[in-house]
């Protein structure tokens, strides 16, 4: 790190974090050994909002490419770059949150809304034997809902009504809006996600679904995430009937 100099009373001191934000940097490091420029996350924030299918791996070969291009030398490390992105990322979402700023609402539309629209994805499902972190989640419930207490809500909506099996289903026909439905026994862990959006197109909140479309995720999203008051729902399917 460069050592710092005050042109009036001669004093003289080693950069540290407080220089380094200052300056748009970003330490991914405990002792500086290396540096992100935080306009390489926010275009690397940029692409993945226009293109989300756009892998880290991908970004980082293309500026490795540039750094070929300018005559330098290195390669940018993935693993680093990444968690140092994750981290800087969950500070940005800890200022607002002082700030008082919310992430997921719809300035529109809030706090009143004519219109939700819930609907499930199945696409974005995860292996059982997929490898996973013991890290502590930077966003932990920010927008994703906790396992316990999507369990713990859809226990509760089932031990407290009645269903009977084979029926419940959209229209008597589609069977992606019953009432139950069990646990894939694939090699499949999480099937996908369900999410809830405005009529604006803005997200809203999600989970992760573990057993189909069921109507006590529905309802999960709703009441939970408080927002049942003052809406009526648009769920992509006709459904026939909803537990009490």
């Amino acid at each position: 790190m460069p050592e710092l100099a005050c042109s009036a009373c001669k004093a003289t001191w080693t950069a540290g974090v407080e220089e380094v934000l200052r300056c748009d940097y970003w330490p991914a490091t405990l002792h500086f050994a290396t540096i992100y420029e935080t306009d390489v996350f926010f275009s690397f924030e940029e692409l993945k909002m226009a293109a989300p299918g756009l892998s880290c791996q991908a970004f980082l070969k293309m500026l490795d490419q540039r750094t070929v291009r300018f005559g330098r030398t290195g390669k940018i490390s993935g693993d680093s770059f990444l968690k140092s992105f994750f981290e800087w990322e969950a500070v940005r979402y800890e200022v607002d949150s002082l700030c008082k700023e919310e992430p997921f609402t719809c300035r529109a539309c809030s706090p009143d809304m004519l219109a939700v629209s819930v609907d499930g994805n199945r696409k974005h499902y995860r292996f059982k034997n997929a490898a996973r972190s013991e890290e502590q989640a930077i966003f932990n419930d920010v927008f994703i809902a906790k396992y316990e207490d999507v369990t713990r809500f859809v226990n509760h909506v089932h031990s407290t009504t009645k269903h009977v099996s084979g029926r419940g289903v959209c229209g008597g026909e589609w069977s992606a809006a019953r009432e139950t439905s069990q646990k894939s026994a694939s090699k499949l862990d999480e099937e996908g996600l369900e999410l809830a959006v405005c009529r604006h197109g803005v997200l809203l909140c999600a989970l992760n679904m573990y057993r189909g479309e069921i109507f006590a995720y529905l309802l999960f999203l709703h009441t939970v995430k408080k927002m049942i008051c003052n809406c009526w729902t648009n769920y992509s399917f006709q459904v026939s009937q909803t537990p009490k």
